[in-house]
């Protein structure tokens, strides 16, 4: 009777300290992945902000181009404009010139 109650209550406490183990180690687990949770959200948000950098740089470069754009076919069109005045003054001279 003592043997099967000595086996008793050796079962009994191997089931307590299987069971304490098991929870010791869901909280472990559980601690890890808390730290890898916070691990990938830093990560995530550093990944934002150089994205976010890269694109105000090529925003800004992007407006620096339209700029020059701008400021070139104003330009060019100017110099048309110029050349047109030109060329019809010249042709007007030397349609005076023959009359």
């Amino acid at each position: 009777m003592i043997s099967k109650l000595k086996l008793i209550l050796s079962g009994l406490l191997t089931a307590i300290a299987f069971s304490f183990g098991w929870w010791v180690n869901g909280a472990i687990k559980n601690s890890e992945i808390s730290s890898l949770k916070l691990e990938h959200s830093e990560y995530i948000r550093s990944v934002a902000e150089a994205n976010a950098e890269v694109i105000l740089k090529q925003k800004k470069a992007n407006e620096d181009l339209m700029t020059r754009l701008s400021d070139l076919e104003t330009k060019n069109y100017e110099d048309l404009k110029s050349c047109i005045s030109c060329s019809g003054e010249s042709s007007k001279g030397a349609l005076d010139a023959k009359s």
